[in-house]
């Protein structure tokens, strides 16, 4: 009996240990899809991933700046209208004694309903994506990285993400007692993310990934701002000419830890889910109307002009849901400004 009680546990740790590294690639969602590969030039510029309840504001380059004028510095990260979760994320790569920063992507490409940051490191003989999107109608993104080992040899690697939580409110949150205050880092051992919660106010942001890490810490936040920063490491073994995929989810609420965390298991177990969903929501919006001339450079801009439009929606249940006049300054409601942030966006787009 004894025997038997040890074989069903090694064979359930097998089972998770499979789950844990058969993480579906939303890439591959992403492959027949419309798409626009950023110019070199245009690396150290904006971009957006959007969504109607959350979007993301960062760099071409996978980084997270401090930019923005309406709240000085404070306008990229990642935004759950009406207030900010974090200021952006930082994800290393250690590998032995040497530390590879995932900071200046040497590609970018947008598609309808989420981006791809390509790095590459051919001296350690490793090529990786960044892939993320926001899932309709929910207050979290999804973040997948895919290590690909070049090398025929296998590659012990450890992956460290730190999340740079701010939780604030939006331009003028002030002036309807939104009252910034400082924020409070808590690790989770069983479920294995960190939570974030503003001393105050109800306001809330989790994050953590699919697999479990091998250690955590919080870390003094470098960002401007009453926030703080969490790193979590997670070993990552790749085989030689093989790829390993880990998927992050950030998840954020203005109204209790209880809904974060709602999310944030949903959007983990749903992932792929909502990818597929987004997918054909946007070939459906790229069907309703097509321009065909022989300018194809209008042509594209006629298209993609509807997906800039979908960009720019916000809901927000206490409020509404509407167009708003523009990202990373403008994300509320201001009626015909929405026309000219729109006839300008493409750029960032």
């Amino acid at each position: 009996m004894r025997n038997l009680y040890i074989l069903l546990t090694a064979l359930l740790l097998i089972s998770c240990a499979e789950q844990e590294n058969n993480t579906e690639n939303i890439s591959e969602l992403l492959a027949n899809c419309p798409s626009i590969t950023g110019k070199t030039e245009y690396l150290n510029s904006p971009m957006v991933t959007a969504g109607d309840r959350l979007y993301m504001v960062g760099h071409q380059d996978g980084s997270f700046p401090e930019l923005g004028w309406h709240i000085k510095d404070e306008m990229g990260g990642i935004w759950n209208h009406p207030i900010k979760l974090m200021d952006g994320f930082d994800v290393e790569l250690l590998k032995d004694e040497q530390v590879i920063k995932l900071d200046s992507a040497t590609q970018f490409v947008n598609y309808p309903w989420g981006n791809k940051h390509t790095y590459a490191f051919a001296k350690a003989n490793l090529e990786i994506t960044r892939t993320h999107f926001v899932p309709d109608g929910q207050q979290g993104i999804v973040i997948q990285y895919e290590l690909k080992n070049t090398a025929t040899s296998s590659q012990n690697l450890q992956l460290k993400f730190t999340g740079h939580a701010d939780l604030r409110p939006t331009w003028l949150g002030e002036q309807t007692a939104m009252i910034d205050a400082q924020d409070k880092a808590t690790y989770d051992p069983t479920t294995e993310k960190w939570i974030v919660k503003d001393e105050n106010n109800p306001w809330f942001v989790t994050f953590g990934a699919n697999q479990s890490p091998i250690r955590q810490a919080e870390i003094k936040s470098t960002y401007k701002g009453l926030g703080t920063s969490g790193s979590i490491v997670y070993d990552m073994n790749v085989d030689g000419n093989t790829s390993q995929t880990i998927q992050f989810v950030i998840a954020g609420s203005y109204i209790s830890e209880a809904d974060a965390v709602e999310t944030y298991e949903t959007i983990q177990e749903k992932s792929y889910a909502f990818a597929k969903a987004k997918k054909e929501r946007y070939a459906q919006l790229a069907n309703q109307s097509k321009l065909t001339i022989p300018d194809k450079e209008i042509e594209q801009a006629y298209e993609w002009l509807k997906y800039n439009s979908d960009w720019l929606i916000r809901d927000v249940p206490e409020i509404g849901r509407g167009i708003t006049a523009g990202i990373p300054d403008y994300p509320w409601w201001f009626g015909v400004d929405s026309e000219y942030a729109l006839k300008g966006y493409m750029a960032i787009g």
